[in-house]
């Protein structure tokens, strides 16, 4: 049940970056888009949070079958989160592209249906 609640999750912390971003601060933004990122990842794909990286990540999303492509962008999207949140200046498109390019990611991997085998 965990796994079919990650979406919904996922859209809670979207929220709230959503909130911080207008508030005007940035690192609580970035911060809840990568918790958000990473819960989801998590939930969804059964990794446990003291054993998420990104090996773990791409090792469990290959076994899924999922595009290479599609690990390729949830490995970035995760990196460029992890910079962004502690680098001190950031532009209004750069704060937006990652909101927008996280929303994305979400809704196309809640769409691949993802089977996930125990891990």
């Amino acid at each position: 049940s965990r796994s079919r609640r990650a979406g919904k999750r996922a859209r809670k912390y979207l929220r709230l970056a959503n909130q911080e971003r207008s508030r005007g601060d940035d690192t609580a933004y970035y911060e809840a888009l990568l918790r958000g990122l990473n819960d989801y990842l998590c939930a969804k794909l059964r990794i446990a949070p003291s054993d998420l990286s990104k090996e773990r990540i791409e090792e469990v999303m290959s076994s899924c079958g999922l595009p290479e492509e599609r690990i390729r962008e949830t490995l970035s999207l995760q990196s460029e989160l992890e910079i962004a949140r502690f680098t001190p200046q950031h532009e209004a498109d750069d704060r937006d592209r990652l909101f927008d390019a996280a929303s994305r990611l979400i809704d196309a991997l809640e769409s691949s249906k993802i089977k996930i085998a125990d891990h």
